[in-house]
């Protein structure tokens, strides 16, 4: 038995191609364009929570805010605010929205979690908006 060429008919050189290129579609289309991004958050638009005992939308504080951003670009499932007091879990779905929790509670309260900018009214989904996160 020798180690020389074998017999099987391959050749030591590329693989032969397919003639026919299924690349392009047929009649010489330009490439259809990628599916759109998810819609850009609105310029003015920030993180709220909803106080359901104020019953309006409070903004987080600049710091929450970047960590929330963040961990949303990053399509993290979840991100710890308040000094890790809290966290917010986003939507599966992927939206601009989801719900926070109180960590290290047996039962914690949900609260509803949205990225939006107020409209002119400044309401986000008809309710209220406080001017400032709570604390400040």
């Amino acid at each position: 038995s020798g180690g020389g060429s074998s017999s099987s008919g391959t050749s030591s050189g590329t693989p032969p191609q397919p003639q026919n290129n299924d690349s392009q579609p047929p009649g010489g289309k330009p490439k259809t364009s990628p599916p759109p991004e998810p819609e850009p958050a609105p310029s003015q638009a920030k993180w709220y929570w909803m106080d359901m005992e104020e019953f309006q939308w409070v903004p987080y504080t600049d710091i929450d805010q970047d960590i929330i951003d963040k961990a949303f670009t990053a399509k993290a499932d979840r991100c710890n605010v308040v000094g890790e007091k809290y966290r917010v879990e986003f939507d599966s779905a992927g939206s601009r929205a989801g719900n926070q929790f109180q960590n290290n509670v047996a039962d914690p309260i949900n609260h509803m979690v949205v990225n939006a900018e107020p409209d002119g009214s400044g309401q986000i989904h008809g309710m209220d908006v406080a001017d400032k996160p709570k604390g400040s």
